[in-house]
């Protein structure tokens, strides 16, 4: 019995490859016809300036977050530079010094400051922005279906118009027309 399941998944594979690829074949050839002059293209303006638009939203978003990244890895190394400097600092005075007490509180004080401005960076800028910038691979997988389809579309829409334009003598035509409508 799983033999029989196994020939029939293998046939819908391979029945799934070949459709896949005759689309992407067809596609091809309608694309080339169409940056050659050769075949119609279905222009919507209005979506290309959206698209234009959320491409430019998406390329200053992740500018921004790839900036704001590397101001985090900076922050983070004044910090170490700063405990750093902090350290050697007590090393030259003793501890019998007056000023020692006062001067450990400040660098304890600005150690604090730059932990606090570093999960406030992370948690008011990096968060929300790492989140704006997750629906934008789902958003871009619409658009390019949205071109398929219309390229799909735009072959149709040939493929009509060369029936039509044969005018449907043969009974079989007449059929492929009123299928492809």
């Amino acid at each position: 019995m799983s033999e029989k399941n196994d020939g029939k998944s293998e046939r819908g594979l391979l029945a799934r490859t070949a459709t896949y690829t005759s689309k992407k074949a067809r596609r091809a050839q309608t694309k080339l016809k169409q940056r050659v002059g050769k075949g119609d293209e279905t222009k919507d303006e209005v979506f290309d300036e959206f698209v234009f638009n959320f491409n430019k939203q998406q390329a200053s978003a992740t500018r921004l977050h790839s900036e704001l990244k590397n101001y985090m890895r900076c922050i983070t190394a004044m910090q170490v530079a700063h405990t750093n400097f902090g350290e050697a600092v007590k090393e030259v005075y003793e501890s019998d010094w007056s000023c020692r007490p006062k001067m450990v509180d400040y660098f304890k004080e600005y150690d604090c400051n730059w932990t606090k401005l570093r999960h406030r960076v992370s948690e008011e800028v990096l968060e929300p922005l790492t989140s704006y910038l997750k629906p934008f691979p789902d958003v871009k997988t619409k658009i390019s279906k949205r071109a398929r389809k219309l390229v799909d579309y735009d072959h149709s829409r040939h493929a009509v118009d060369t029936l039509r334009a044969k005018g449907a003598n043969k009974s079989s035509e007449t059929k492929k027309l009123h299928q492809v409508q």
